[in-house]
């Protein structure tokens, strides 16, 4: 199998995922570059999750209301934006807090160009991994019981 050329992989900040690669392997791909240091200080039980419950949640019914609203203002039922403005100021900033939150998840801030050139390295390594055990489980091993004993090995009774 070839290695694949670095230069085609997107540039970007380095970036450390602690549990994919060996510290004795480079890796042409900046987020499965690994530091020793990292991988032992990097506990993934020691970490605090990264983000709520409930961070990530539908904006649906919130919008849906808004465009009620908005509806009821056009037709005369309803008079003001003011609720408007509130619930899309809450849309914004449950918007914003998602979006901080995604780009703080490990890999978060990386394109999706980036996240499918590391998809393909971990697969590239599987592959190569699952090479290897085929190759041991095709190759003759002889146990302990087959192998012939020593000329000078007697057994004296």
């Amino acid at each position: 199998m070839s290695t694949p050329n670095p230069a085609s992989f997107p540039a970007g900040p380095s970036r450390i995922l602690p549990t994919i690669a060996s510290p004795s392997v480079a890796s042409p791909i900046p987020a499965l570059a690994v530091s020793e240091a990292s991988r032992t200080s990097a506990r993934p039980s020691a970490r605090p999750a990264p983000y709520r419950p409930g961070t990530f949640r539908s904006l649906a019914p919130v919008v849906d209301e808004i465009l009620e609203d908005v509806r009821a203002i056009a037709e005369g039922r309803l008079e003001g934006v003011d609720g408007v403005v509130d619930k899309a100021k809450e849309v914004l900033a449950a918007l914003k807090e998602m979006r901080a939150t995604a780009l703080a998840l490990p890999g978060g801030d990386m394109s999706t160009d980036e996240l499918e050139a590391v998809e393909r390295e971990l697969a590239r390594r599987a592959d190569e991994r699952r090479e290897t055990l085929r190759r041991f489980a095709a190759a003759a091993t002889p146990t302990i019981d087959a192998v012939p004993p020593a000329a000078d090995a007697t057994v004296s009774a």
